[in-house]
């Protein structure tokens, strides 16, 4: 956890104190390096009600953390099918630098997400793992981060592995995967 500055503040006057300098733009990009961030939001017929909507909450926090030298691409995936199952999330269709404005068109988009159908695991990181290299391949010379490069699953649980697509796309260029379990209580 980061931890600035090393000073006991003030209590304000209300008794409230709201400000997270954790969260502020010059913190976050002086604290972190830069990365390009695919998430992938698990929209099927189990995510309902609570769990997808602290999935939604969970994504606008990770973009929230997200400075001005970082990249991201949002998905949502819904049916075995890689080709129409797993469609991009907003209306840029690829990776983006993730400014206030991109940032708030795509937590906007995100509130209108809807569960329905099934989910497939290997269809999504196949998804994934294709804008990356498309990304990479065809991008312009110094745009995106090109350092870290991290693919966020949110889901309420599965049993598709997706061993097979990791052995097939995460070998030359390793990406960091972590994985968000959400159900209700």
């Amino acid at each position: 956890m980061r931890t600035f500055p090393a000073s006991k503040w003030k209590e304000p006057q209300n008794g409230v104190d709201l400000y997270d300098v954790r969260r502020r733009p010059w913190y976050t990009q002086g604290s972190s390096s830069p990365k390009d961030m695919f998430i992938l939001i698990d929209t099927s017929g189990s995510v309902h009600g609570q769990s997808l909507q602290l999935m939604k909450v969970a994504v606008k926090s990770i973009l929230d953390t997200l400075g001005e030298n970082d990249f991201v691409m949002i998905a949502n995936f819904s049916t075995s099918k890689p080709d129409i199952g797993v469609q991009p999330v907003g209306c840029f269709g690829t990776f983006v630098q993730a400014n206030y404005r991109n940032k708030q068109i795509l937590s906007h988009d995100v509130d209108n997400l809807m569960a329905q159908k099934e989910s497939s695991f290997s269809a999504a990181f196949e998804y994934a793992f294709q804008q990356f290299d498309k990304f990479e391949n065809t991008s312009q010379e110094g745009v995106g981060a090109r350092c870290n490069r991290i693919i966020m699953l949110l889901t309420d649980g599965g049993t598709d592995t997706a061993e097979d697509i990791f052995n097939k796309y995460n070998w030359k260029r390793p990406k960091s995967v972590s994985t968000y379990k959400s159900y209700p209580v």
